[in-house]
């Protein structure tokens, strides 16, 4: 383990990045997803929601399901982050966190790989690698740097199970692989494959099949500890737009078009950076392997780490399309490019044992050149440049606590029939024009018709509403709030029909008279007594095959012979 003066110094260059959003404030494509989410689970922390489903900012104020749907570690990490400091303060916060785990993260893998002197260098350049400061500052992918950060301890685990087969390698690596699966399902859909493939060449080499076996046990535990999050958002995914939780882009980091180098946008430019970055590793890994055939020959570990190296590679040739067509759920993982953080694993060990002689510097000037560039493209982005054809809103640092009052969430999560109502009938309005239009015809939270019915908002929370009308007439009361299924309305104590409008907002009638009406989210799969029992059966998984099967099974009969 890191002893003192490594930690401070890792902690230490965890805050150099963060100079960029002092400067330009904070910014990147996912900006306003992840930080209004931050500010929700701390608004519905303070509210008595220790596991909020519904986010009341998202949408432009109309509400989303976002909290049932997305993983939810980045989020509550953020939410708790929000309850001690200031609004403006989570973003730093949180990212010199997940950079800090990064670094302790790959200080423990590099032991399996360098000397203990060169331990600190690698992690050093693992935290500041261009694929890590490209997450935080030019997507603001706050769920996948919390992934990577935890990545490298992942594979370190992995890495000690194919090799020495013991139990609390098991143990740690199916805790390691549950946590991925509640902080972003893309990276742990890769994982998952790349590991996979991983444990097919060492059960191949070995002639046996529990290398395979203990990590495919590994992953199912893993799923099982997860199944409290998990199962909820399958089942209701049928009650939104596959739009809003389905997208794939497959564009590999080794093919660079004529138009990529012809187009000018910011899109193509961080593609083609992004292809120079995989290109310059490529080259490292050459040299890396032509100058360290010994060091390679007489390590397990670095034969482990050259596999997942070269499966990422192919990955990244053009002529893979059949692999995200054929493979299951591969297309979730969406970009390419997620697979990057294996490089930057591989390269940050290589560069190390590269770094001799008057060669560090190149390396070096490699490091510093895409911080650079980097750092001039949030400049670019704080100029609200158009990235994937979206104008950009940057808030800087001292204003960002103003989200709330602004516009704090995307368009997101709607229902089947709103999404079609939308592309139906707005013609060239987009999906946030039409959102902000809705909160014009409907400037109060509620409203009532005919016009002599009065409708007073008593309570507005986020998951709870508590509401008085007055109605001289029947009504039809409109709620600024957009309609989901587990939506339950009940009016002077009975349970009511919720209806909604053509633009999703939810409706419910109401008889003359005065009445007490309550709004609240309820959701029937997910619950208290689901998630314990996920736990608990993932816990008597994990028991029974750490005391029953693994001294009968792995420990007697699988003896690493080597691995490729």
């Amino acid at each position: 383990m890191a002893n003192k003066n490594e930690v401070s110094v890792i902690a230490l260059f965890a805050c150099l990045p963060l100079i960029i959003f002092l400067v330009f404030g904070y910014g990147g494509s996912d900006s306003l997803f992840h930080y209004s989410s931050w500010m929700g689970y701390s608004e519905s922390f303070r509210h008595g929601d220790i596991f909020p489903a519904w986010d009341s900012g998202a949408n432009y104020g109309l509400g989303s399901p976002r909290f049932y749907f997305y993983p939810p570690l980045s989020f509550l990490l953020g939410g708790v982050i929000g309850l001690i400091l200031p609004a403006n303060l989570i973003g730093l916060a949180y990212f010199w966190l997940c950079l800090l785990i990064s670094g302790l993260s790959m200080y423990v893998l590099s032991s399996l790989f360098v000397s203990r002197r060169d331990q600190i260098k690698v992690a050093l350049l693992y935290l500041t690698s261009y694929y890590i400061i490209f997450c935080i500052f030019t997507r603001f992918s706050a769920a996948e740097v919390l992934a990577n950060s935890l990545m490298p301890l992942l594979l370190y685990n992995f890495f000690k199970l194919m090799v020495d087969a013991k139990r609390v390698y098991f143990f740690y690596l199916a805790l390691l692989l549950g946590m991925l699966w509640i902080t972003n399902i893309p990276m742990a859909i890769a994982t998952a494959y790349l590991l996979g493939a991983v444990s097919i060449v060492v059960t191949w080499r070995n002639r046996s099949i529990l290398p395979l076996f203990g990590y495919g046990l590994s992953q199912l535990i893993a799923i099982v500890f997860s199944l409290w999050y998990l199962m909820p958002a399958f089942l209701a995914s049928k009650e939104i737009a596959s739009v809003d939780y389905l997208f794939y882009s497959y564009n590999p980091t080794l093919s660079l078009s004529l138009d990529d180098l012809t187009t000018f946008s910011s899109g193509n430019l961080i593609h083609i950076l992004l292809f120079s970055y995989t290109a310059v590793c490529l080259v490292i890994a050459i040299y890396f392997l032509m100058k360290n055939k010994d060091v390679v020959r007489a390590n397990k570990y670095w034969k482990l780490m050259l596999v997942v190296g070269a499966i990422f590679f192919i990955l990244q040739l053009p002529g893979t399309r059949f692999i995200w067509e054929l493979l299951p759920m591969f297309k979730i993982i969406g970009f390419n490019f997620r697979f990057t953080v294996f490089l930057a694993v591989l390269v940050s060990l290589m560069a190390v044992l590269v770094m001799q002689g008057k060669r560090r510097y190149l390396v070096y000037s490699f490091w510093l050149a895409f911080f650079a560039v980097t750092f001039a493209g949030a400049g670019m982005i704080s100029g609200k440049a158009a990235v994937r054809g979206d104008q950009l809103t940057v808030y800087p640092v001292t204003g960002v606590a103003k989200l709330p009052s602004a516009h704090p969430g995307t368009t997101e999560y709607l229902t089947p029939a709103t999404a079609k109502y939308l592309l139906k009938d707005t013609g060239e309005m987009n999906a946030d024009d039409f959102i902000k239009e809705q909160n014009k015809q409907y400037p109060h939270r509620a409203m009532a018709s005919p016009s002599n019915c009065h409708v007073q908002v008593r309570t507005w929370e986020a998951e709870r509403k508590s509401l008085l009308v007055d109605a001289p007439v029947p009504c039809t009361v409109t709620l600024r709030h957009y309609y989901f299924p587990f939506w339950n309305i009940y009016i002077d104590g009975q349970r009511s029909v919720v209806g909604k409008n053509e633009a999703g907002l939810i409706t419910f009638d109401v008889s003359a008279g005065q009445h007490e009406v309550k709004v609240f989210f309820q959701t029937p799969a997910r619950n208290p007594w689901i998630g314990i029992a996920s736990i608990i059966a993932g816990a008597l998984m994990l028991i029974m095959t750490l005391i029953v099967l693994w001294p009968y099974a792995y420990e007697r009969h699988y003896r690493p012979k080597f691995v490729p």
